[in-house]
């Protein structure tokens, strides 16, 4: 006598092999991850199309579907437009996420030299940070 896939738990299920996951269904955090991941992905595609529409520079994107190749802590984008030349850093995090370690010192490191840095927990809140900082208006 077995036991159904409504019986299975997530603590039996992290304990499951890949495999026997995909019959189960990923424990409930996992998915949560997983869906996290894609709205940030979303988020950085629709604010690089911004971007590219309004002319923004981008000096640097940390593409969230590659392994990173800039030094962690890092915000995902660093833009620039002018005149006069100004930069702006972004920083999305999706859900419940915080910075790590290494992106507080990064954060705090700019902020004390007057730069700015935007935590955007969403592709709108990003935007409007962006126009703002700009001066860009109603684009």
């Amino acid at each position: 006598m077995g036991i159904s896939r409504a019986q299975v738990t997530d603590a039996m299920k992290k304990r499951m092999p890949e495999s026997e996951q995909k019959v189960y269904g990923k424990p409930f955090e996992d998915q949560v991850a997983e869906i996290e991941a894609d709205n940030e992905r979303e988020m950085h595609s629709q604010y690089e199309s911004f971007l590219s529409r309004h002319g923004i520079e981008v000096v640097w994107h940390c593409d969230p579907t590659r392994k990173a190749t800039i030094k962690p802590g890092l915000p995902d984008f660093a833009v620039c437009h002018g005149p006069p030349l100004k930069t702006l850093f972004i920083e999305f995090k999706a859900g419940a996420n915080k910075l790590t370690k290494e992106q507080r010192h990064f954060f705090e490191v700019i902020l004390a030299i007057g730069g700015t840095y935007v935590i955007a927990y969403s592709y709108l809140a990003a935007r409007d940070s962006t126009r703002e900082f700009f001066n860009l208006g109603d684009l």
